[in-house]
């Protein structure tokens, strides 16, 4: 699982694996360790939840974002790329979830290693 975190807005993207573990277990957690203490870790976390909406939380260096079972029932089980919302935060600010499925590169990329992600439909009009 990848995420990506600009300003207001936080994107996850799940290769083919990440979409197997989600539907298995309901879960995906990750984690990376930054600097001289890798003790702590910084963690996120895609899980499904039965709440109706999808929800968002940060607490013990742990981001969390949970999407309802209806939505990632149709998610998980059909060809829709992605699911998104907007969430009012405590402070009246909005935080834009992108969680997406994710597509092999137009263009290889040597460092990455995409043999789980989904093929690029752009690719197979080509």
């Amino acid at each position: 699982m990848k995420i990506r975190i600009t300003g207001q807005s936080l994107r996850m993207r799940l290769n083919k694996q990440d979409i197997e573990q989600l539907h298995k277990n309901k879960s995906l957690c990750q984690s990376s360790s930054f600097g001289s203490l890798t003790t702590i870790q910084f963690q996120y976390e895609l899980k499904i939840h039965s709440n109706p909406d999808i929800t968002t939380d940060f607490s013990n260096n742990k981001l969390q974002v949970s999407i309802p079972d209806s939505i990632a029932a149709n998610w998980l089980n059909t060809e829709q790329v992605g699911i998104s919302a907007t969430i009012k935060n405590s402070d009246n600010t909005e935080l834009y979830v992108l969680i997406e499925k994710d597509f092999q590169c137009l263009v290889p990329r040597p460092q990455e290693n995409e043999e789980n992600n989904f093929p690029n439909p752009l690719a197979l009009k080509s």
